[in-house]
């Protein structure tokens, strides 16, 4: 199996743990202390690794807009839930390719073009009618 499709299937389970939370805590609750477990569970695999002033810089602000997803996804399933939110968060990879094209001239192949419209007009769909 591919292991982009069992990360998908990751994903699937953590949006409906997500939502369990979610309606159990703030945000910025879930977030801190999903942080700390992360940070106790990773700690003695990065710690091994050498690390560079230029990476911390990066690493910060990967995070800062991992933080900006992750709320932007946490106001989407208060509005208008899980389901329909998750639907719109897989929309993602259409704006990695287009990201891609910008800045690093990787141009998408005419396949992938087509598919990404598919997804474009299926949450278009999923818009109109919630």
């Amino acid at each position: 199996m591919h292991f982009a499709l069992l990360g998908a299937m990751f994903y699937g389970v953590y949006y409906l743990i997500y939502d369990w939370e979610l309606k159990r805590a703030s945000f910025f609750t879930i977030l801190f202390w999903g942080s700390i477990i992360t940070t106790l569970l990773t700690a003695p695999f990065a710690l091994k690794n050498k690390i560079d002033t230029e990476l911390i810089k990066v690493i910060a602000i990967d995070r800062i807009v991992l933080l900006c997803a992750f709320y932007c996804f946490y106001l989407s399933v208060k509005k208008v839930g899980v389901s329909t939110a998750a639907t719109f968060e897989s929309m993602y990879p259409l704006f990695v390719v287009l990201f891609a094209a910008i800045y690093f001239k990787n141009v998408p192949s005419p396949s992938f073009v087509v598919g990404a419209l598919l997804i474009f007009i299926g949450g278009a769909i999923i818009s109109y009618f919630n």
